[in-house]
């Protein structure tokens, strides 16, 4: 829900923005009617929150940090399940944090045998080295049954395994519009399904597929990594079709690493592209791939009806000014888009900003104040009347203001977001390419 800001606002917001309690233990509200089970804070768990079979867990934008009992040890395997012989559960707006637990816990999101769907919602921290592979979100399956489970517009972060399904041919799963940044970003043993306008950022295999046909569309892969991968898209299962998706290394030339290895029999592989790879396609391929130059010199401007430019990196330039959060990504040139949070988090360095600028997704305040606050994408109420921003501090050479600055994203480390800003709720845009 969006809020008109008026001059009471300005007054209440400085009682709003004081920081969060400590978390505590987490609270629910459960209506039996429309099957919703509510979170009503920011909380701590030491063992594994289940859902009923049928019900929706909606986290409301609150965090669930995994921790350890007294006793040093987490019960359970998964931060969120669903509840044993359940045939459905359903989660969103809640954000996932493996917090300082170590190896203790395995999965943060476990859906077992199960269909359903997981939305809105991030997944944080699940990178520790362990023996065995830590999993922001698991899918699980291995009972034959026709089931369906969709993921979509979650973020997985700083993870080792970001989405792993482990499954039968007769499970389903869809992906759509997530963003996953791991070692691993997604493996898919055995169920088939639909991976479609992700972004995937990864330092080993990026999308590896082993299992029944996967339709892979128009993701962007290692799209901000800078390390390369050993293999974007890993191919070995048979009928798999694989278009339009932009698979690309930010370091030099990769000599060893593939784009798509395709070492499965059926698989179409047509219009993607390709960049800083020698080998782009093992075995294979259709038409309509492209691979473009290594390295990629940009223009020195590229803002469209800017009043300034500030170049964070090649494929990075911030265009200040005036403009509406929803006519953001009007300044970017052809070619460019808006650029993510995270690509912002990635690509800017040491630079700070010297402009206001939006980024492509909705930023939520979450908790906090001028140099220890906290953003996020995942959506929960927002006291401000547009989305969060990049903040170059108070007021900018153009006259935009954010009230609150020096925010990270699902972080209080200052990573330069901010927002709520007044007057005028303009401010330039960040612009990526490609």
């Amino acid at each position: 829900m969006r809020y008109k800001y008026s001059p009471i606002f300005a007054s209440l917001l400085v009682l709003f923005l004081t920081p969060l309690a400590t978390a505590a233990t987490c609270n629910f509200s459960t209506n039996t009617t429309t099957k919703v089970e509510a979170l009503l804070n920011d909380c701590e768990t030491a063992a594994t929150i289940t859902v009923n079979d049928g019900y929706t867990l909606d986290g409301r934008g609150h965090t669930i940090t995994a921790s350890l009992d007294s006793t040093g040890s987490f019960s359970g395997s998964a931060v969120i399940t669903n509840a044993a012989g359940a045939s459905t559960m359903l989660v969103k707006n809640v954000i996932v944090d493996f917090g300082n637990v170590g190896c203790a816990v395995g999965e943060g999101i476990a859906f077992d045998s199960v269909a359903g769907s997981l939305t809105a919602s991030s997944v944080l921290h699940a990178s520790a080295s362990c023996t065995s592979a830590v999993i922001g979100v698991y899918v699980n399956d291995q009972s034959a049954v026709s089931r369906t489970v969709t993921i979509s517009t979650t973020r997985v972060l700083q993870a080792d395994t970001g989405i792993q399904v482990d499954a039968t041919s007769a499970m389903t799963v869809n992906l759509t519009s997530n963003e996953i940044s791991a070692a691993v970003p997604l493996r898919i043993s055995g169920a088939g399904g639909t991976v479609s306008r992700n972004t995937f950022e990864a330092t080993s295999e990026a999308v590896i597929l082993n299992g029944a046909p996967v339709k892979v569309l128009t993701n962007n892969i290692n799209l901000v990594s800078g390390s390369g991968m050993s293999i974007g898209i890993d191919a070995s299962s048979n009928g798999n079709t694989i278009k339009g998706n932009r698979v690309f290394n930010y370091g030099s030339v990769n000599s060893t690493g593939v784009g798509v290895s395709n070492t499965g029999t059926g698989n179409t592989i047509t219009s993607n592209i390709f960049r800083c790879y020698t080998n782009t396609i093992s075995g294979s391929a259709g038409s309509g791939n492209v691979t473009l130059p290594c390295p990629w010199t940009p223009p020195p401007s590229i803002c469209v009806g800017s009043t300034g430019e500030q170049v964070f990196s090649s494929t990075m330039h911030g265009c200040a000014g005036k403009f509406n959060y929803a006519n953001r990504a009007a300044v970017c040139p052809a070619g460019w888009h808006a650029c993510s949070s995270a690509e912002w988090n990635a690509q800017r360095g040491t630079t700070a900003p010297a402009h206001n600028f939006w980024t492509a997704d909705e930023l939520y305040y979450v908790s906090g104040g001028t140099n220890s606050c906290t953003v996020s994408a995942a959506l929960q109420p927002n006291p401000c009347a547009t989305s969060m921003l990049v903040c170059a501090g108070g007021t900018d050479p153009e006259g935009n203001t954010c009230n609150i600055y020096n925010c990270g994203l699902d972080t209080t480390t200052n990573q330069y977001f901010g927002g709520c800003p007044n007057p005028g709720n303009t401010a330039g845009t960040l612009c990526c390419h490609p």
